[in-house]
């Protein structure tokens, strides 16, 4: 059904669209049209697990329909198969432009047998296994049948020397060869085997996508003799009991290694102004209270290593506590924000780069920065989830409804305020905000659960305030897409359709409010804000 895929083509979407022209829709202005698609295509991924029983029984119904013809097509397609290479029609043409002979060698003179079974050359002369050459470029193939024999093809009558070949058959071997013989050769030969084979992997290697390299990187002994360097923000708050502390979180974490991409740790007494004085201007109200017990701050122009963590004094302070509770908190915090850094190193030094060679709009822009930004919080909370008993999850659920109860007054509040202002710039000025801050809080409540092999509880606080939001079913379609997500950044880093399926939430959130982003002709964002009587119509799509 391609449920997850936004491509015109999609199964999905030409269903869509041609359901509404049949109800005739085929009218409508295209912008609304785009709309109507996007919230149908989200509310439909939204209830595919709940409609998916559904459709398992139909298609459960047609196959008892044709289980009496099944006998039949199942030997019609065993006679077929038989009938066919098992070799790719493209494999066997390559092959038949070969003139083929046996060949036999004289004793003392003997061939070896690789384990590839046969060579090939290319019309450089060039030697791999067969199995790893292209059909377009065969010019030469070599498969020994004996220690006397060798069954060559080639597009010219030449015949390979032995003692030449003898070696391309080691380098071509990818971990034994046999031979019929023992002489001091082999022992110069078996330090050649998988040279071939090497060669071909480095070579893929560097022409991988920047997205197949790995979160983090493996730890030299250079890093593990190296921690990373914390620094204070006033000379007097300098404490080596508390860089011995911060080092000692570093350790239990990440092994004692130094975090690759991360410059320093910063301890301040006023996190926000500092950051403000980094960025070289004023931090708005939600990124000062953000900011406020510690953050991490990315310089993508930066020479050296482009992460700064800043930690608040007082929090840093709590490492140093006597008391159990306290001395968990900053521990956790601290960890919070390494996992961040670590997720922040792995997004700017592999994943943007790819996005930069990609032409995006505004809105998606937009929307991949929100996935960004919660993300990060879903790797934070797993790395944090591990020191947490059932105490701190229990603190963890009030503090999440707590931070979800802001973000949705928040968003109700600007959607209200909107029809007085009539000013587009003031509402995205607290949508976003709000949105921001109900995505990574909702992220890293379900962070948290996944990581304690738990399910959401509709019972609690969290979910039922998003069940009052009428957001049940996105939350279900949100925790599940985290879920692999979580999975994928244990693996090299997430790839682009993944990504871009994260990015939908950020907009599907507000249209719950009423606020659609759509592209312009020219590549811009147009912002609609809808009325409550075009608002209702929308909510009973996206709740039905």
């Amino acid at each position: 059904m391609d449920v997850d895929s936004d491509a015109p083509d999609s199964k999905t979407i030409t269903e869509i669209a041609q359901t509404l022209d049949a109800l005739g829709a085929g009218n409508l202005p295209t912008k609304e049209r785009r709309q109507l698609e996007r919230i149908i295509r989200f509310k439909f991924r939204e209830k595919f697990d709940l409609l998916a029983p559904s459709v398992t029984s139909d298609a459960l119904t047609q196959l008892t329909a044709i289980r009496d013809a099944l006998p039949k097509l199942i030997e019609k397609g065993h006679l077929a198969a038989l009938q066919k290479s098992l070799s790719p029609d493209e494999r066997l043409k390559a092959l038949e432009r070969l003139q083929w002979r046996v060949i036999s060698v004289d004793a003392p003179a003997h061939v070896l047998l690789p384990d590839c079974v046969a060579v090939v050359a290319n019309s450089d002369g060039e030697m791999s296994p067969f199995t790893m050459a292209s059909n377009e470029d065969v010019a030469l193939v070599a498969m020994p049948i004996s220690a006397t024999q060798i069954l060559v093809g080639s597009l010219r009558p030449q015949i390979p020397e032995i003692e030449s070949l003898n070696l391309t058959l080691a380098k071509c071997s990818m971990d034994f060869f046999v031979s019929s013989v023992e002489s001091a050769e082999l022992e110069v030969l078996q330090a050649h085997i998988g040279e071939a084979i090497n060669s071909f992997t480095d070579d893929l290697i560097a022409d991988e996508s920047p997205l197949t390299q790995p979160l983090t990187t493996p730890a030299t002994d250079k890093q593990q003799s190296k921690m990373l360097r914390v620094n204070f923000a006033s000379a007097a708050d300098k404490n080596a009991q508390l860089i011995k502390a911060i080092h000692s979180v570093i350790a239990e974490q990440f092994g004692g290694c130094e975090t690759d991409g991360i410059h320093s740790i910063l301890v301040a007494q006023d996190v926000p102004n500092e950051v403000a004085r980094m960025r070289g201007g004023p931090l708005s109200p939600y990124d000062v209270a953000l900011a406020t017990n510690g953050t991490v701050e990315v310089f993508t122009t930066s020479a050296e290593a482009p992460l700064r963590i800043i930690v608040s004094t007082k929090m840093a302070r709590l490492l140093l506590s006597k008391q159990p509770q306290s001395l968990k908190d900053g521990s956790n915090q601290l960890r919070f924000l390494l996992g961040r850094a670590i997720f922040f190193n792995a997004w700017f030094a592999n994943i943007e780069p790819a996005l930069q060679t990609r032409q995006f709009t505004e809105r998606v822009r937009a929307t991949l920065e929100g996935t960004r930004r919660f993300l990060a919080h879903i790797y934070a909370s797993k790395a944090v989830a591990s020191f947490m008993d059932g105490e701190d999850m229990h603190r963890a659920e009030l503090a999440s409804a707590n931070d979800l109860s802001i973000a949705l007054n928040m968003l109700h509040a600007a959607c209200q305020q909107f029809p007085v202002h009539g000013n587009v710039e003031f509402l995205l000025a607290d949508v976003f905000p709000a949105t921001d801050l109900l995505l990574t809080t909702i992220a890293g409540y379900c962070s948290l659960k996944t990581a304690k092999s738990l399910d959401l509880e509709p019972s609690s606080a969290v979910c039922q305030l998003i069940t009052d939001a009428g957001l049940q079913d996105w939350l279900r379609l949100f925790d599940r897409d985290l879920r692999e997500q979580i999975e994928l950044i244990n693996r090299p880093s997430p790839s682009l359709p993944a990504l871009l399926i994260m990015a939908e939430h950020v907009e599907r959130i507000m249209w719950q409010f009423g606020i659609f982003m759509s592209d312009t002709e020219e590549g811009r964002t147009w912002i609609d804000v809808k009325s409550e009587v075009e608002l209702a119509g929308i909510r009973q799509i996206l709740n039905s």
